[in-house]
């Protein structure tokens, strides 16, 4: 599931919008409204946001396409999981990274069900007091009947009759149940204008399109700033890294597919050569562990947030190394040889080899 229509209607939009999205197997999600819409618009001037209906379930939506959403143009997104198939595993998919945009921006992801807990809640969905349950249609039925006449004691004013009319009936309070237009996120409407290609951009550069390394911090670190307090508590995707008897061999940062490890030389004689993790890039596959030929790579945890928006690369061990005389390869030197491990066995045993592992040696001919 991607929500990239939606990113892409969001980008084009003048102003910030309030974004309320629901699953796609919502029953009725146009029938009622947030129940706090009504405070929100005596806040800031918002109501209930404009109604998005997910392609899919919650628990599958990408965390980096939702965070994402905040940097598009969206002024807050709230992801309402009244109707849920899945309801407690979109809380706990999207529930970390809801955590850590709300450390730095609080309010501007929200995940849970409605406040009333039920789709027909009854409050207004333009934002009106749901205590209130006068109308236009009261007032001009009121004004229609008479004019008001004060009443001593603050008593509330009654309306007059004018001579020769029939008072009209107050009308009975209309249902509360409004209706509320809902748009699909994988077909998000289009102005005439940018059918035709004349669209009024408004500059916001879109994510790129599929799964990239790094994508996730990227957005979050559009949207939380790097030195909120409290970081250091949320755990990111990012592997903590330990290396115990790492050979340097480089096969780590051949295979990492996110490119999240690499070598960095200092010194002269012996070479100081440090591995560095870009916690930024790392999403915790762990082939870099798995495919470790000396077993040396674990992992100890997860870094937090607070590496992983720093954007300094995070030393996981740190060797003297020196030149092969034979190779040119780099190793690790402890007992001051000029040789490489492979290059050492090679010179002391020119002829020989060594069998694969779990089969037994080949006996000598007598």
């Amino acid at each position: 599931m991607t929500l990239r229509s939606l990113q892409v209607w969001l980008s084009h939009q003048p102003e910030p919008v309030d974004l309320e999205l629901v699953c796609a197997e919502h029953p009725d999600p146009g029938r009622g409204a947030p129940a706090d819409a009504g405070a929100r618009a005596r806040r800031d001037g918002a109501g209930a946001g404009t109604l998005v209906r997910l392609p899919g379930c919650a628990a599958t939506v990408a965390p980096y396409e939702l965070v994402e959403l905040l940097g598009l143009g969206a002024r807050r997104v709230r992801v309402d999981l009244d109707g849920c198939a899945d309801a407690d595993g979109a809380l706990a998919h999207l529930g970390p990274v809801g955590a850590i945009v709300a450390a730095g921006a609080p309010g501007r992801l929200v995940l849970g069900a409605r406040a009333s807990g039920h789709p027909d809640d009854t409050s207004s969905a333009n934002g009106d007091d749901p205590a209130d349950t006068s109308t236009d249609e009261d007032e001009r039925a009121v004004a229609s009947a008479g004019t008001a006449t004060a009443v001593p004691g603050g008593a509330v004013p009654r309306p007059t009759v004018r001579p020769g009319t029939t008072r009209r009936p107050h009308p009975s309070p209309p249902s509360r149940h409004r209706r509320r237009r809902v748009l699909d996120a994988s077909h998000m409407p289009v102005s005439r204008r940018g059918l035709l290609g004349l669209g009024s951009g408004t500059g916001r550069e879109l994510p790129p399109d599929g799964p990239a390394p790094g994508r996730l911090a990227a957005a979050v670190a559009a949207v939380v700033p790097a030195g909120t307090d409290g970081l250091e508590a949320y755990p990111a995707p990012a592997s903590h890294l330990g290396a115990r008897g790492c050979t340097a061999c480089g096969v780590c940062v051949q295979a990492c597919p996110a490119g999240a490890l690499g070598w960095r030389e200092s010194g002269t004689d012996p070479v100081l050569a440090t591995l560095e993790q870009l916690t930024a890039a790392c999403d915790g596959c762990l082939r870099c562990v798995t495919l470790c030929p000396a077993g040396a790579l674990t992992e100890q945890g997860q870094r937090s947030w607070a590496d992983v928006l720093s954007g300094v690369p995070v030393p996981v061990v740190t060797l003297a190394t020196a030149r092969c005389r034979r190779c040119g390869t780099r190793f690790p030197t402890t007992s001051g040889g000029a040789w490489c491990p492979v290059c050492d066995f090679r010179r002391r045993n020119p002829f020989g080899s060594v069998p694969a592992p779990g089969r037994p040696a080949a006996a000598r001919p007598v």
